[in-house]
């Protein structure tokens, strides 16, 4: 939707199968909503806004709707694109497998990430990573919006991580690595933002390391950014990623990043952050102790980050590749061929 509302070198017409207040999507967008819920009724209704609307191109970014609309283009007369690869690790269910069943008999696949097209065994496909919302640009963030010493009795180093709490999203590590530098006389808090059904036994697996005072369980807010500015280093543990959002609005904030090396989280860290092996938390400690105590270093990496974001990840550049790379697609094959990603 930030492509949609932001683009100005392609008309969009916008068609969702959900109501606006189910999605990511706002009651004041022009869109058009799928009003049947079988799946029978949706190709039929989405066939006829096909004829009304008469694209040369649809792109789709659900598993869903790139079925209906890889039936739609068989007898209909524009370019499917399946953008549906939004993850950089593959989920072996039914869901899991019917997307990568459309990703290979669609002829033309954008994933966020090359880590989704490997994930999905995908030797070619192209790549347009995801655009970082200005509200986490560090010269725009209100830090007196939030007081995170609330959180705490003293002032200790912060560390700060936004994900949902879900199997995937691995903060047992990142609580053990914690306990580790208690252990040597370094005190870190960290601030969690999201929630999930994992929230609870998060909360007892801090609470049993006997460090759940050096955590703070913030839930879902509005505001990450305000969290974002008032810490030292942003800390992501995840089994997988595709282009990792909360990574690059926490680079856009300003913050070095320590990550776990899964997915596509390598192909946006640089000289900014380091880089730590999925589960273990050894690894984890050091990294998070090389930059509790190296501040020089700390600063470089936070300048990195920003830098890195405005070249490559802010929104303006995410929808300046979307327009060049669909344009690329319409113009032709030849055309496009330049920007394709092989694997």
């Amino acid at each position: 939707m930030t492509i949609v509302r932001n683009s100005t070198a392609i008309e969009h017409h916008v068609i969702s199968l959900y109501m606006p207040s189910q999605n990511y999507l706002e009651e004041s967008e022009s869109i058009r909503v799928i009003q049947s819920h079988s799946f029978i009724g949706r190709v039929i209704e989405f066939s006829r806004i096909m004829k009304e609307v008469t694209p040369d191109i649809v792109v789709s970014w659900d598993t869903l709707t790139s079925l209906i609309s890889l039936i739609c283009s068989i007898s209909k007369a524009y370019c499917f694109v399946n953008g549906s690869i939004r993850h950089g690790i593959y989920q072996n269910n039914i869901h899991g497998l019917l997307r990568k069943y459309l990703a290979h008999v669609s002829k033309i696949v954008i994933a966020n990430s090359k880590a989704g097209l490997r994930a999905n065994q995908l030797s070619q496909g192209y790549v347009l990573y995801n655009g970082v919302d200005k509200k986490f640009d560090k010269e725009n963030t209100h830090r007196d919006e939030v007081d995170i010493q609330d959180c705490v009795r003293v002032k200790p180093f912060y560390m700060v991580s936004i994900a949902n709490m879900v199997p995937y999203k691995d903060y047992p590590t990142i609580f053990r690595a914690m306990d580790r530098l208690r252990c040597q006389g370094i005190i870190t808090h960290l601030i969690a933002i999201g929630d999930g059904k994992l929230r609870s036994q998060y909360e007892q697996y801090a609470r049993d390391l006997k460090i759940l005072d050096l955590v703070s369980f913030i839930g879902n807010i509005p505001n990450p950014e305000s969290y974002l500015a008032k810490c030292d280093i942003f800390v992501h543990s995840s089994k997988g990623e595709g282009c990792p959002n909360a990574v690059l609005e926490a680079m856009y904030a300003g913050l070095p990043v320590i990550a776990s090396n899964t997915g596509g989280t390598s192909e946006v860290i640089e000289d900014n952050g380091i880089l730590y092996n999925y589960g273990n938390d050894e690894e984890l400690s050091t990294a998070i102790k090389l930059l509790y105590q190296e501040s020089e270093t700390r600063k470089n990496m936070a300048e990195r980050s920003y830098q890195i974001v405005l070249k490559k990840y802010s929104a303006e550049v995410m929808i300046i590749n979307y327009e060049h790379l669909i344009h690329s697609i319409f113009a032709g094959e030849s055309t496009a061929r330049d920007l394709m990603v092989r694997i």
